[in-house]
């Protein structure tokens, strides 16, 4: 597993200051998802399961806070309120219409 995006194969000098640039504009990220098995409140209210990880994760590998936060469904489509969020399908409409910027599968 990689422990920082400057070691990801095929990361190019460009992609490595677009992040550079990304994390003097921002101080943090919000990952909104929906409450599930993968997100959760603990006793203590903190959010755990796959996502709370996963935030952990991208927080070391691009080192800019990713904040796990829980969302109803008409908060992420189709005016999305988080930065981020793993709960939607690449649709052309999403992209074309919406504005929406999908990672690629591979």
């Amino acid at each position: 597993m990689f422990t920082s995006f400057r070691d990801i194969p095929g990361v190019t000098e460009e992609h490595i200051k677009a992040i550079y640039e990304l994390r003097e504009k921002y101080s943090f990220f919000i990952y909104g998802v929906l409450e599930s098995t993968e997100a959760f409140y603990n006793e203590n209210g903190a959010i755990r399961g796959f996502t709370a990880l996963f935030c952990e994760w991208l927080t070391e590998i691009f080192e800019i806070e990713f904040i796990p936060a829980l969302y109803e469904w008409w908060d992420l489509f189709p005016n999305m309120k988080p930065d981020f969020s793993g709960k939607l399908t690449a649709t052309p409409a999403r992209s074309a219409e919406l504005g929406y910027i999908f990672s690629v599968n591979l």
